[in-house]
């Protein structure tokens, strides 16, 4: 299953994962919102091949954006009306 990541601000893909690597996907989103600091990015992955009803197309997983407070690089977290932001780190 491919994963790939998205730019919203320019509506094309960064890069695509063969497979989910978590330390790869992490680096790139990194250095992208690094050099792109306003931009939003998306982490999706393709539909499962058993899911007959998912046949093209997408599943998101994760948005990413600059945290505006600390300005790192974060997972975005929305519960209800409010936004949280968890800090990217390689492990």
């Amino acid at each position: 299953m491919k994963h790939a990541l998205v730019s919203q601000n320019s509506d094309l893909f960064i890069e695509w994962f063969n497979k989910f690597d978590a330390v790869a996907i992490k680096k790139a989103i990194i250095k992208h919102l690094k050099a792109c600091p306003c931009d939003t990015v998306e982490h999706v992955k393709e539909y499962s091949k058993e899911d007959i009803k998912r046949f093209c197309g997408y599943q998101i997983v994760n948005f990413y954006e600059v945290n505006p407070k600390s300005g790192c690089p974060s997972l975005v977290i929305t519960r209800g009306d409010k936004t949280f932001y968890r800090k990217l780190t390689i492990d």
